[in-house]
């Protein structure tokens, strides 16, 4: 596989001062993993890096590496800048960049089964707006993701790998893996 520029997305860390992660740990990680030219992005469970590696295969190393470098055991998701240029350019919710941090992108492991899909009723989370597309999920918040029942609602029960980033943050992590 030719190097290509990623981003890492490690799930559940440094939220509201729980599993906590500091960035040199994280960059430890990435770098035992494979990650060449690693840098991390926020407090937030955000690295960039590049890799010769496929995506997902170095997510896995990555996990494992977490585990042994900082103890923490969780998930992490990768996507290519080429990935992350994509979701960027897809946003179906362009009224939403009034209040950017009202948008969010649900990142996943895979995507949803069509029947899981077509099962989730946009009108049951209204004022607040989604979109399924492929392995991700745009979430368009009403009043920010903080009050808002699809926030924790909208997925509960899928079995499936998830993690959210403020559409600054996939902005930012799309410009870093360019």
């Amino acid at each position: 596989m030719r190097a290509v520029r990623c981003a890492l997305l490690v799930r559940a860390v440094n939220v509201g001062g729980r599993s906590r992660l500091p960035s040199a740990d994280l960059r430890r990680a990435v770098e035992a993993a494979g990650g060449t030219q690693v840098a991390t992005y926020l407090q937030s469970g955000n690295a960039v890096c590049g890799t010769d590696l496929a995506p997902d295969a170095l997510a896995v190393r990555v996990e494992a590496a977490l585990a042994d470098v900082a103890g923490v055991r969780t998930d992490v998701l990768a996507r290519t800048g080429e990935e992350l240029a994509a979701v960027v350019a897809a946003n179906p919710f362009p009224d939403a960049l009034a209040q950017p941090s009202w948008l969010h992108v649900v990142f996943l492991g895979a995507p949803l089964a069509p029947e899981v899909a077509a099962g989730l009723d946009p009108a049951a989370w209204l004022p607040d707006r989604f979109a399924v597309a492929g392995r991700e999920v745009y979430a368009a918040y009403a009043g920010g993701s903080g009050r808002s029942r699809m926030s924790a609602g909208l997925l509960r029960g899928v079995p499936l790998v998830a993690t959210a980033r403020n559409w600054g943050t996939v902005r930012a992590l799309a410009e870093r893996t360019a």
